[in-house]
């Protein structure tokens, strides 16, 4: 059994998460705990890649994973089967699929923060009403 795992530029696949049996949907770690993992393997994994590389192969290994997803027959009873994280205790399918939501959000937040910045001084003394060129992050 296999989930999806995305660090940072590079998406990589690790086991333990979801699995499909029969075509229906179902926590595969349901009642087991999560394996640890290295968050920060990323970058080991993404040396020497070049940014188009590392975008190419986030492509690619997106649309596979989307495509996954689209294939499981995801239910309400499935959404709430629990696993134990070995971080934060009990966490059902809910939790792991919103978490992945935002995790992507909170990329494209990181994106849009950096593409903001390169006006910092172009903007004058608009700067003081737009919020993301003053964040702290």
């Amino acid at each position: 059994m296999e989930c999806i795992r995305c660090s940072g530029a590079s998406c990589s696949r690790r086991k333990n998460g979801l699995d499909s049996e029969n075509g229906n949907y179902s926590f595969a770690c349901a009642g087991k705990t999560f394996e640890p993992f290295d968050r920060f393997a990323q970058f080991e994994e993404s040396k020497g890649k070049t940014l188009p590389q590392l975008l190419d192969e986030f492509k690619k290994l997106r649309k596979k994973n989307i495509g996954v997803l689209h294939s499981k027959k995801i239910t309400s009873k499935n959404l709430e089967e629990k696993a134990f994280h070995p971080a934060f205790g009990e966490v059902t399918l809910a939790q792991l699929l919103a978490t992945w939501t935002v995790h992507d959000l909170d990329h494209i937040a990181q994106i849009s923060r950096v593409m903001a910045k390169q006006y910092k001084e172009q903007v004058g003394p608009w700067i003081e009403y737009l919020r993301i060129l003053n964040l702290k992050a």
